[in-house]
């Protein structure tokens, strides 16, 4: 019996017997059913077939692909339409084959070849396929159909790929990838036109299937021991060569429902074929032999049709299908717009309600809320359309309300409030009338900030008229919001809140006041102001990607991230959420997750708030959520450059609010630099003066806000700006105006190499005059900004050293937008200076060095109060390679200046050391040892080179003073004991006047970062007290060697062997030779072996063999083992009957092969004694006889070896000595332990005989 349909739903098994069940029947499965639970079908997005477009394609009956870009990875999904079944069996091996009918509409059609589409479940995108077969029939084979063509014998499969398509229910399917399989039909011609049936099959290199993926419902054809019509179509393309060219020229025109073919070819002629869109080619209209133009009519409203065109050459041949076009067939008349505006009163959804808006019969849209509290769009309706809406209630009805508006007029055509919901069903119908007023679409968002969002969009109506943009919280009433009204477009809509969403709508004010017309609805919202930043880690311990897994990071319920790792081992990305926002952290779990590794930490403070280790991996879903708060720190509202000079910038900054903080951290550094690897310096107030830079260099600064919560604000910039060369390389510019009334809109763009650098322009009078410096071998563009007026502007460049006029224009000149003039900065050059720095700053010194000077050159070098420029003060010369400058103000800022001479008047460059202020106190040089130390390090020293023995010295750390100070005493200072790490500076402090002074420099302190390791057990210890377990260490950081014992021992091989039980500390050494040490672990030890008791049982006679060992043991794993012939054989049973007279070894085994020999082995059985039948001899006497338990033995025997034995009254033998008595014919026993009082037999017994006598003791 052949089983069709095959589900494992419901069956009570456990997965992994429903696995089983499943794959013990897939190979005489004829359809894959779907195992387990059913995916739901409602999660997809409804299909959009697109049948498949090759041009030489002669016939196809449909497309594989449902759900185009939207499978896993951006790839084609092909949804499986049929709720049980995903494929049908078209493996060769196993006599399965499938048939389909092709339709030939041609005589003397030539076919080139066939593609047929298969998959094997859990293959690659490689594809597996290694065989395939076809045969065609005349008619159906079970209706007297007879093979005409083709065999199941001869491979035909000329290629095979991925299709870039994947079968499933669920977006994200990857294990059933499409393959198509192209088949050759070299000399195939069909003399008939008709409709034949194409029976194939296939073979692949795994074990599931193959299976082909039904595209649709039909009536097609499956083989195994015979026939069966299956309620499926299975897809097949046809391809045919053609023999002439293409046509030339085609085009369509649309009126109403129907079309004009316009097209040109050879020989005017050509076939036509068009249906609609997704129903395949055995279903569509074929018009053969038409000439241009042709007329299409009756196409029916509310269908999309595709129309191709295929050549007919002079010869009578085909030439290709050319697919000609879409024709949406929709209204053929006029369409205007209705308003749908859905709300809930809980803000969570309408929970399963839904609107279901219907056109002529025909659904057109349905509506919901998914999540939140409103829904709102306008739907576009034919002229005359009979309109119904129909109600869904779902779980909380009353949480519903809905407005219907007129888009023309805005009027309310129908509503219900919450509380109020009507019962299910049709609740409003109408016809639909239009005016002439069209809508506006493609609404867009753009250039957000904190307080606005501009607005454009796409205006469909020729005739004039105004804008109208209302706007409000998510969910408002139209017409309840607030209206901007502007006359062109785009539009900034501005003084809103931050971090706030909000509805726009734009409507069309008509000249005719014939309607107005509401777009559809865009949601934007506002950007936060005050954010905090976290950083997201993701590890992997195999190095080679998450296969799939994901974090999705949502800020209140919208998703802000997703993140993987495509390839390698680690990713990390940093994100900033506005401060009170939700957020939830979900993690898809997917193959291999187990290699996973996670963490989420706060950027400022490095606090982890989540994390997972590789083999700890969650379930899929909301693995940690949090809600960020981060204070009320405001970015700066704005900034600019207020002066810049050869080493300084001043930048003015305005702040976010009156009340907000005017504390700024700011970072700089040359253009394009990355953020994070800049130089820091604090501001306060409305100035940031930035110092020490070098001249004729470009320059980017960032602002943040910093509170006093310790938060930083969002980043403000960048702040471009350059600093000008030191020598005279002077440019002035004259701008002239003939009318005396300013440029206008008129300017001058002046670019230094390649970069805009300044904007020269007036808005009142008739002239301006600016100087500029550029360095020596700058390249300067000169762009000049024709707008109103253009013809009243002048312009004059003059060379600042020479006088010389480089470039100019007249008014009346009129040059157009562009480039006017360009040149090179060319000034003196005497070679350069390196490395000029700052020595020592005193309260009335500063002292200067550089490298060289030793008399071979002069230098030049000016010391001046910080806005003094070079040529106001007076120079100084040296040959050496430092200065210092004595007798200066107190607590003032200077600019020291230094040029290297060619001549008594010409120099290099000017360098310049920027903003240096002298203290009231001596400053020195903050230094350290240098290095990155191991995060244990706690011994870092910061030294200050000298110190003053007045003045009292503090250090700080981060700006912010330390419990560490020292007092001065003349020599340099050691700061030890450093353990945080961090920016180490160092504030001298005098105590009779207050003073105080940072000393030069600082001392950044870091530590590499703590490295996460485990532990795992890879051999547990079998036995007690034997060495066979085994651990080994993993890591993700760039270990070099191991340690099981607190590094107390190191090997490079990760893996211990050869372990006792105990606990172990396991640790790393890094690439940096830090240590790094992990949670304690514990290779747990088995119970030992031990023999609790050993019962025995002599024979009962001389003649049985009844003798017994019980044997009572604990410990050891498992089962245990029992033997008493030392481990020659063994039982489960601890009990041994019917034995014999002898000694017996007894020993212990578990499960895991460990042993334990009883200690008091051999345990002796002895056989019956009965005294009385023993009977007395006088060969051998006993004395002194009654005895205290030491006796003599007289034998007057001959033998040479005797043994003497004590046996007790129950018969026992309880001590035995060896005797000689052919040596002495008296042995002296004395038992251990002495014999108790009682009566004993005393038995000689020799290799022949024996003898026994009775002993007495008292």
């Amino acid at each position: 019996m052949k089983v069709k349909k095959l589900s494992c739903k419901g069956l009570g098994m456990t997965l992994l017997l429903m696995l089983l069940v499943c794959n013990l029947l897939y190979a005489q499965q004829p359809s894959e059913e779907k195992c387990g639970d059913k995916r739901e079908k409602h999660t997809l997005a409804s299909p959009v077939f697109e049948p498949l477009t090759d041009e030489n394609v002669y016939f196809s009956n449909g497309s594989i692909i449902t759900h185009p870009g939207q499978g896993a990875n951006g790839a084609d999904l092909s949804y499986s339409w049929d709720d049980n079944i995903w494929g049908f069996n078209f493996n060769k091996d196993e006599s399965y084959s499938l048939a389909t009918r092709v339709v030939i509409n041609d005589p003397n059609m030539a076919i080139d070849s066939v593609r047929i589409y298969g998959y094997q479940e859990y293959s690659t995108t490689t594809s597996t396929f290694t065989h395939g077969y076809l045969r065609i029939w005349d008619a159906r084979p079970m209706d007297g159909g007879k093979i005409i063509w083709g065999s199941h014998s001869a491979n035909i499969m000329t290629n095979t790929y991925w299709t870039g398509v994947y079968r499933g229910t669920s977006l994200s399917s990857t294990d059933r990838p499409i393959m198509a399989i192209t088949l050759s039909t070299e000399g195939l011609v069909f003399q008939n036109p008709g409709t034949y049936w194409f029976d194939f099959s296939t073979e692949g290199t795994l074990s599931s299937g193959p299976w082909c993926p039904p595209i649709k419902a039909g009536s097609d054809l499956q083989y195994n021991s015979g026939w069966e019509v299956e309620a499926h179509t299975f897809p097949i393309d046809v391809f045919a060569e053609p023999t002439c060219d293409y046509i030339s020229f085609l085009s369509a025109s649309l009126d109403g429902t129907s079309a004009t073919i316009n097209f040109i070819s050879e020989n005017n002629r050509a076939n036509i074929r068009y249906g609609i869109k997704g129903a395949g080619l055995d279903e569509a209209t074929y018009v053969n032999n038409v000439s241009s133009p042709f007329v299409i009519n009756n196409l029916e409203p509310f269908n999309v049709y595709e129309v191709y065109i295929q050549s007919i050459c002079p010869n009578g041949e085909l030439g290709f299908w050319q697919k000609l076009t879409d024709l949406n067939i929709r209204c053929g008349g006029t369409s205007c717009g209705v308003i749908f505006n859905l709300s809930d009163s809980y803000s969570d959804g309408w929970n399963g309600a839904k609107i279901h808006v219907y056109e002529n019969d025909q659904l057109l849209q349905t509506m919901t809320i998914s999540s939140g509290r409103s829904f709102i769009d306008t739907l576009l309706f034919c002229e005359g359309s009979k309109v119904n809406v129909v109600f869904e209630r779902g779980s909380y009805p009353n949480e519903c309300s809905l407005s219907i508006l007129d888009g023309q007029t805005n009027s309310l055509l129908y509503g219900f409030s919450s509380g109020n919901a009507p019962a299910a069903g049709t609740i409003y119908s109408f016809v639909k009338g239009c005016g002439t007023c069209s809508p506006a679409t493609s609404l867009t968002a753009s250039d957000i900030t904190s307080h606005s969002i501009s607005l454009d969009w796409t205006d469909n109506n020729p005739v004039p008229g105004g804008w109208i943009v209302e706007y409000g919280e998510p969910g408002f009433s139209i017409g309840s919001g607030t209206e901007v009204v502007c006359s062109q477009k785009p539009v900034v809509i501005d003084n809103l809140e931050e971090a706030r969403p909000y509805s726009f709508y734009v409507r069309k004010e008509c000249a005719n006041n014939s309607g107005l017309v509401f777009s559809n609805m865009l949601e934007a919202s506002t950007l936060c102001n005050a954010d905090c930043r976290y950083i997201f880690s993701l590890t992997d311990s195999r190095n080679d990607g998450w296969h799939g897994a994901k974090i999705n990071v949502y800020e209140n319920g919208l998703l802000r991230s997703t993140m993987t790792i495509s390839s390698g081992g680690s990713f990390s990305d940093t994100l900033s959420f506005c401060s009170g926002s939700q957020v939830d952290i979900d993690y898809l779990k997917a193959s291999w997750s187990s290699e996973c590794g996670f963490s989420v930490k706060k950027e400022l403070t490095n606090e982890v708030l989540y994390q997972f280790l590789a083999g700890n991996s969650p379930n899929t879903g909301i693995i940690h959520s949090f809600n960020n708060q981060c204070g009320s720190c405001l970015r700066p509202l704005s900034a600019n450059v207020a002066r810049v000079e050869n080493t300084n910038c001043l930048l003015s900054i305005s702040p976010a609010s009156p009340g907000a903080s005017t504390n700024y951290l700011i970072e700089y550094g040359e253009k394009g630099f990355v953020s994070g690897s800049g130089t820091f310096i604090e501001a306060h107030g409305s100035n940031g003066l930035i110092t020490g830079l070098s001249s004729g260099t470009r320059y980017e600064a960032y602002i943040s806000a910093v509170c006093g919560d310790g938060m930083r604000s969002l980043v403000l910039g960048p702040i471009s700006f350059s600093t000008p060369g030191l020598n005279s390389c002077n440019t002035i510019f004259n701008l002239v105006d003939s009318w005396g009334d300013g440029w206008d809109d008129n300017a001058l763009q002046i670019y230094q190499d390649g970069e805009l650098v300044k904007t020269l322009t007036f808005s009142n009078g008739s002239s301006l005059t600016d100087t500029m410096q550029f360095p020596n071998n700058s390249f300067v563009e000169l762009k000049f900004i024709n707008s109103a007026w253009s013809s009243e502007c002048g312009l004059t460049v003059i060379n600042g050293a020479s006088g010389e006029t480089m470039f100019s224009f007249l008014p009346k000149a009129d040059p157009p937008t562009g480039i006017v003039y360009s040149f090179t900065g060319s000034c003196s050059d005497c070679g350069s200076v390196d490395n000029f720095r700052v020595s020592q700053v005193g309260s009335n010194l500063i002292a200067v060095e550089w490298d060289g000077g030793t008399g071979g050159f002069n230098y030049q070098l000016y010391c001046l109060e910080s806005g003094v420029k070079i040529g106001q003060g007076t120079p100084v010369t040296t040959t050496n390679n430092h200065y210092e400058f004595t007798q200066l103000k107190r607590s003032t800022y200077y600019d020291v200046y230094l040029r290297k001479m060619c001549s008594t008047t010409a120099g290099s460059e000017w360098y310049s050391l920027g903003h240096l202020k002298t203290s009231c106190l001596n400053t020195y040089q903050v230094t350290d040892a240098g290095g990155i130390f191991c995060p244990d390090y706690n011994n870092a020293a910061v030294k200050l080179s000298k110190s003053d023995s007045e003045i009292r010295y503090t250090l700080y750390l981060d700006g912010a003073a330390t419990t560490i100070a020292l007092q001065g005493t003349g020599a340099a200072l050691n700061f030890t004991s450093v353990s945080a790490t961090g920016n180490y500076t160092v504030v001298g402090v005098d105590p009779i006047s207050g003073c105080s002074a940072p000393m030069l420099g600082s001392y950044q302190f870091e530590k590499y970062p703590e490295l996460q390791l485990q532990a795992e057990l890879l051999e547990a210890v079998k036995c007690y007290g034997v060495n066979d377990g085994a651990i080994a260490i993993s890591s993700p950081a760039n270990s070099i060697q191991y340690s099981i014992n607190a590094g107390g021992r190191w090997q490079t091989n990760s893996v211990f062997t050869s372990l006792n039980a105990g606990t172990y500390t396991p640790a790393i050494k890094d690439t940096n030779n830090c240590v790094h040490l992990g949670e304690a672990f514990e290779i747990p030890n088995v119970a030992q072996l031990v023999v609790n008791s050993v019962v025995k049982t002599n024979l009962t006679s001389n003649t049985a063999i009844d003798g017994t060992i019980i044997i009572s043991a604990s410990g050891g794993s498992g089962i245990l083992e029992y033997s008493i012939d030392n481990g020659k054989t063994w039982s489960f049973s601890n009990g041994f009957t019917s034995l014999d007279k002898g000694k017996y070894y007894v020993v212990l085994k578990d499960t895991n092969d460990c042993t334990l020999a009883y200690i008091n082995n051999p345990v002796e059985v002895l056989s019956f004694v009965n005294v009385e039948a023993l009977g007395l001899n006088e060969k051998i006497m006993v004395y002194p006889n009654p005895s205290t338990g030491h006796f003599t033995v007289r034998y007057n025997g001959s033998e040479e070896e005797a043994t003497v034995t004590v046996i007790n009254s129950l018969g026992q033998k309880i001590y035995s000595e060896n005797a000689d008595f052919r040596v002495n014919e008296e042995h002296v026993m004395s038992p251990e332990p002495a014999l108790k009082p009682g009566s004993y037999l005393i038995r000689v017994e020799t290799p022949t005989r024996g003898y026994s006598q009775l002993l007495l003791v008292k």
